[in-house]
């Protein structure tokens, strides 16, 4: 049995997705986007363990659904399922977004920056990300060119394919702990589909129920999925690095977050996020300018005592030193004991350049 957590699970997919998983035993949890979504919600999947209330295209209000659900515990698989198709321009108060794409784009970003690192992290997209034209990721929240050329079709499109560049660059940050995947649900007769879909629904649901179940192999992260359980492709672009930072640097700009980093993650994911050369590792100590500062007999006096300061020039491995102490330390040290540890920038000129702490 797993713990799910499924955003827009009100009604269409998500809430079928729901009713099928807990009919298998799972502890699923919903989302509505307010009280009388919310009451629907729990009265059509009476099963479900509860039901959250957030309108994710709100900043704030995404946020609070993030610390809600992490109150929670973690999930072994969150599905962020909620997406607007049309609508007008709208802007989010807080944020000056259109609503569409706030919720389409900057909401999973959120989500997944503030929730618990779930096992799965499963983001819907569409197979119309490939009518995508801002496919340049300029302005994709529609700040410098304003409501006079929005078009809420083509504004969908191309949230579409920005959403899957987020999901790309989580999957490359959490390689090796987690697995996270885009999905295409299927053209279905819901109330984001329309009456005119060719598609069913229960081919997109069986795709959901086995990504959150795990039945796949989970070493694959970046990957995209379509109905009936079927491995997919996205756009070659949405595997583009620098297309993925550019989304990532403007989903960081207008909500404050910055995507986050597990140093006690292992060293061959950190090494893939940062481009780094895991021989790095010895080259502080072969430059002999390691320095420790450590004094027994006044250890409770001085909270300095416990730092361990790295010391080298640019680019010689700072970082991936300290990843590799905190590594070793966290393979024998007990659950019950913590470990704290952060990164700074020079902040005293005797400090040449970067300069990576570790209390031990």
């Amino acid at each position: 049995m797993v713990r799910i957590l499924i955003t827009g699970s009100a009604d269409g997919f998500g809430l079928e997705a729901a009713r099928q998983l807990v009919q298998r035993g799972h502890t699923v949890y919903l989302h509505a986007r307010n009280q009388d979504r919310a009451d629907h919600a729990q009265a059509a999947c009476p099963g479900a363990a509860g039901v959250l209330i957030a309108d994710l295209s709100n900043l704030e209000a995404t946020r609070q659904l993030a610390e809600e659900a992490n109150a929670i515990g973690t999930f072994d698989a969150v599905i962020l399922n909620a997406g607007m198709l049309s609508g007008p321009f709208r802007k989010t108060p807080d944020t000056g977004i259109p609503a569409m794409v706030f919720v389409n784009v900057v909401a999973p970003y959120i989500l997944a920056c503030l929730l618990h690192r779930p096992k799965r992290l499963i983001i819907i997209s569409s197979q119309l990300h490939r009518s995508a034209q801002n496919t340049a990721v300029e302005d994709i929240f529609w700040l410098k060119r304003g409501e006079r050329t929005f078009q809420d079709f083509q504004a969908y499109c191309d949230s579409k394919f920005h959403v899957i560049l987020i999901a790309n660059a989580f999957a490359r940050l959490w390689q090796g702990r987690s697995s996270v995947v885009s999905v295409h649900p299927g053209w279905v007769a819901t109330k984001l589909g329309g009456a005119g879909a060719p598609d069913r629904l229960e081919d997109g649901v069986e795709t959901y129920v086995m990504l959150a179940e795990g039945e796949y192999d989970q070493s694959i992260t970046g990957a995209y999925f379509d109905p009936k359980r079927k491995r997919g492709s996205a756009l070659p672009a949405t595997q583009d690095v620098a297309l993925q930072e550019k989304a990532i640097k403007a989903c960081e700009e207008v909500t404050g977050l910055k995507m986050p980093v597990y140093p006690r993650d292992d060293k061959v994911q950190i090494q893939g996020f940062k481009g780094a050369r895991l021989w790095t590792h010895i080259v502080g100590f072969e430059q002999r300018r390691v320095q420790k500062m450590a004094n027994d007999g006044e250890r409770d006096r001085n909270v300095n005592d416990r730092l361990l300061w790295i010391r080298a020039d640019p680019g010689k491995g700072k970082t991936m030193l300290l990843c590799g102490i905190i590594d070793e330390l966290t393979k024998e040290m007990p659950e019950t004991r913590p470990l704290s540890y952060f990164f700074c920038q020079q902040s005293d000129a005797r400090l040449n350049d970067t300069t990576s702490v570790c209390e031990v």
